[in-house]
């Protein structure tokens, strides 16, 4: 994978416990995980990351020898295997060396709740070479504003979900040719007949366990896939661009009646906005009895629940993407 000035990046994760044989994260387990960019590999067959010094970055930036506050983050699981504490990081730095075939890992942190972390690993690092085939996370070349006449709305119910108390909703405002838009967003009422709540929905800040109020941002998986909140350019059913929300807002407005006023504006992850809005009737399916748990780490990301092939290599009905953990998954 690559950042935005083609920088590669290191998707990595440290934990006590480690993720079981089917990628779950496990019970009384701490789990950090560092989003790390730098330089090209010295050994494209075994990718580690250059040794150095790395500091925490600016959000949305990926600059050599920064990891991002966007995905890095510490969570740290209860005896039942869901979250029991959840932080993003606002300082921090990392160092990596090398000792023979094992990587020294130590880094100095603070999190989004003042609390202060000292990590250290010295052991393998297994990593593995998941360029999707260098997919960028837009193809925008400018602001853009959607054209959604002629679009049909769904969404899709799956209850808490994520475990933090919300309903998860899926949106699909789409056409077999022209513009299309989906969304994935936890709301505040739980009950599926009411549908998805009114109100101004903000970008989560991890993919992992969003809140109540929040959506879902864009990502590209390592198997090509778009999901999350994302623009989609379509023609025949395929696939021609697309744009992930990497911030923003969306507004959406409950009519009680099975229609909805939704509205728009996002930036890529170049900084280009994109934005729109729809008027519609929304199908609505509730799949709740068919939902897995959040105790996976693969839950938004490898679910195929709402994902899309890129680049025009499919139809873009929903992707069985395969299975695997959210760490190999994510962006």
């Amino acid at each position: 994978m690559y950042g935005n000035q083609g920088e590669h990046k290191w998707y990595t994760w440290i934990s006590d416990t480690g993720f079981d044989a089917d990628g779950y994260i496990q019970p009384n387990g701490t789990y950090y995980l560092f989003d790390i960019f730098g330089p090209a590999p010295e050994d494209e067959s075994n990718p580690l990351p250059p040794a150095g010094e790395y500091v925490l970055g600016e959000a949305e930036a990926t600059e050599e020898m920064t990891f991002t506050p966007d995905y890095s983050e510490v969570v740290i699981t209860g005896a039942d295997g869901s979250a029991s504490y959840l932080g993003t990081f606002t300082e921090g730095r990392l160092t990596i060396s090398y000792e023979g075939e094992d990587m020294i890992l130590e880094a100095f942190l603070t999190d989004d709740q003042g609390k202060t972390h000292h990590v250290k690993y010295n052991g393998p690092a297994d990593y593995i070479n998941e360029d999707s085939g260098n997919y960028p996370e837009s193809t925008l070349t400018d602001d853009y504003t959607l054209d959604l006449s002629g679009t049909t709305g769904y969404a899709d119910y799956y209850g808490d979900y994520y475990g933090t108390g919300g309903a998860n909703w899926l949106i699909q405002i789409i056409q077999a040719s022209g513009d299309a838009f989906m969304a994935e967003l936890v709301n505040d009422e739980m009950d599926f007949e009411s549908g998805i709540s009114s109100g101004t929905y903000t970008a989560s800040s991890n993919y992992y366990y969003p809140l109540p109020g929040e959506y879902i941002k864009g990502y590209i998986n390592s198997n090509g896939y778009l999901g999350g909140t994302a623009y989609m350019e379509i023609f025949n059913n395929e696939i021609t661009g697309y744009a992930i929300a990497a911030s923003g807002d969306l507004n959406i407005t409950n009519n009680g009646d099975g229609t909805y006023a939704i509205s728009f504006q996002f930036r890529d992850s170049q900084g280009y906005t994109w934005d729109g809005e729809w008027s519609g009737y929304i199908s609505t399916t509730d799949y709740t009895m068919s939902s897995a748990s959040i105790s996976k780490t693969d839950a938004s990301m490898s679910s195929g629940r709402q994902s899309y092939k890129l680049p025009v290599a499919g139809k873009t009905g929903t992707a069985a993407a395969t299975k695997t953990a959210m760490h190999k998954e994510r962006r």
